[in-house]
């Protein structure tokens, strides 16, 4: 573990072990982007709704520089500090998107005029009796590529045993002869 870096274990009392669906939309912004993308990096749950405001992949929301233009007055509010998410693009999160749901629900007039009550609420009420929840997990390529290091540093390792034994076992013999 890197200095100054924690170790988070769960907390297998109070871990909820149960399906999990995150409602989102267009008004999902900031850490109410990254809560469900979290969700979704680690396939622990399913999203329902609209593509976020905030991008999935950064946010320029951090820290902020204000301006003011000479001639027109005119105020400009300058984003002065970029937070990576996620490097990884893939058809799930493509670069420069918002987080994009696992069941998208559409805009009608029926949740503007709130005819029905809340749509992606009603939606993901449906999802939960029809039993839908997870598809098909689009980060696993990364699971995959760490137990293929892994695997790699376990063959680096037995060479290494493989030579050292070797040398230690010929200055032996030259030592005995």
């Amino acid at each position: 573990v890197p200095v100054g870096q924690v170790d988070l274990v769960q907390d297998t009392v109070v871990n909820y072990k149960n399906k999990l669906y995150v409602l989102i939309n267009e008004f999902s912004v900031s850490a109410a982007t990254l809560f469900p993308a979290m969700v979704v990096k680690s396939h622990r749950g399913v999203v329902v709704g609209r593509e976020t405001r905030t991008a999935y992949h950064f946010m320029n929301a951090m820290k902020f520089s204000n301006f003011r233009l000479p001639n027109s007055t005119l105020k400009i509010r300058v984003p002065l500090v970029k937070s990576v998410f996620d490097d990884v693009i893939n058809e799930r999160v493509p670069y420069g998107r918002g987080l994009l749901p696992d069941y998208y629900v559409p805009l009608t007039h029926e949740e503007l005029s709130m005819e029905n009550g809340d749509a992606i609420l009603n939606h993901t009420l449906d999802l939960i009796a029809e039993g839908k929840y997870l598809k098909e997990n689009m980060f696993k390529e990364e699971v995959v590529e760490q137990e293929n290091s892994n695997m790699y540093l376990f063959l680096i390792a037995g060479c290494f045993a493989v030579i050292l034994s070797l040398f230690l076992a010929i200055r032996k013999g030259k030592k005995n002869s």
